[in-house]
């Protein structure tokens, strides 16, 4: 995956948890309510780490860019 679609599908997906709430409530037939993470955490989770793995490759993180060798 590229990194700019990486990085759009985390904006996407932060602007998406932003307008909503990162749970849901669902009341059984008891009254009891159980929260359920919604599915955009985990999508959220999954492009911050491609993001990162992007940046990595292009030296792009101070971590990376120790790495590279001025000779």
């Amino acid at each position: 995956m590229l990194l700019c679609d990486a990085l759009s599908g985390y904006d996407e997906t932060k602007k998406t948890l932003t307008e909503k709430a990162k749970f849901s409530e669902i009341r059984n037939p008891k009254g009891r309510v159980k929260r359920l993470v919604r599915p955009e955490v985990e999508i959220l989770s999954m492009y911050s780490k491609l993001v990162l793995s992007g940046l990595k490759q292009f030296f792009l993180t101070p971590g990376s860019r120790s790495d590279l060798n001025a000779n």
